[in-house]
């Protein structure tokens, strides 16, 4: 697309998910009072779940990758008649997208013909980890190159999504489990930001909070710092770094587990 306009009844809108193209939870447009600013917004709610700070004649201020511009030409029209803001490419022949995806985060990105992959040039919100845009058994790392990664032994569901850098669909297993104790284990992931729903265990020693989850076939993973959880469901929101990052113990087949070196307690 050469040029794009948002403004007045021009609003994007998320999909449902990765793969439902029905209207989702969030939606992208200007501010309706008519200050030259961008919302996204909670749909049909007021609560706005982030801004693109003012207009300053060259740059919204809280992008400030607009700074950096050199294949966009940005353009904010603000008159009596019209309240629109536009962009374009300098070079027609380099092809953008502009999107809003079903985390609630707007991404803009360019066409690598080199590469044949899309390259991430801003996306808004940056604390994006908070909104849990991997999906389920993925890991949420704002440092790394891809914020999105599967947990070892997983996969991307679907891949090609993850290629156009929305990763909500989220990982499965390359290999089922079998609900076996004796054909299963754990690998050790060192200080991670937990997953969401955690169930509490009475048991309050490390052994026996292993082996309930090694016994149960619905657990995925559990933690043990004193007290005992286990994660029975999707493993959603694990990320890197963490402040606060404990020692996560993630199920796998013991065929997928690396073979401890001599003198190794871990």
């Amino acid at each position: 697309m050469s040029r794009i306009q948002l403004g007045g009844d021009i609003v994007l809108i998320s999909w449902r998910s990765s793969d439902d193209p029905s209207s989702g939870t969030f939606s992208y447009g200007i501010d309706p009072t008519g200050r030259a600013e961008f919302f996204i917004w909670i749909r049909n709610s007021s609560e706005i779940h982030w801004k693109s700070g003012a207009w300053n004649g060259e740059t919204f201020s809280s992008v400030p990758e607009m700074n950096l511009n050199y294949i966009y030409n940005f353009t904010y029209v603000s008159d009596e008649k019209s309240n629109y803001y536009t962009y374009d490419v300098y070079n027609p022949n380099i092809t953008s997208r502009f999107v809003l995806d079903s985390s609630g985060q707007i991404r803009q990105l360019t066409w690598l013909e080199s590469n044949q992959k899309w390259n991430l040039y801003w996306a808004e919100p940056r604390s994006s980890c908070s909104l849990n845009p991997c999906g389920a058994y993925a890991l949420c790392n704002e440092s790394a190159v891809s914020i999105c990664s599967c947990l070892p032994g997983f996969e991307p569901r679907l891949p090609k999504e993850w290629g156009l850098f929305n990763f909500s669909g989220g990982c499965s297993r390359r290999n089922p489990l079998q609900c076996n104790k004796d054909k299963e284990g754990f690998l050790k992931i060192r200080q991670v930001g937990l997953p969401q729903n955690p169930q509490s265990s009475a048991v309050r020693v490390a052994e026996l909070c292993e082996y309930a989850c090694l016994i149960n076939c619905s657990c995925n993973a559990y933690v043990f710092n004193g007290d005992c959880r286990l994660w029975t469901g999707d493993l959603i929101g694990t990320k890197l770094p963490a402040t606060f990052g404990q020692d996560f113990y993630l199920k796998l087949n013991s065929f997928e587990l690396p073979i401890p070196s001599k003198g190794s307690n871990t």
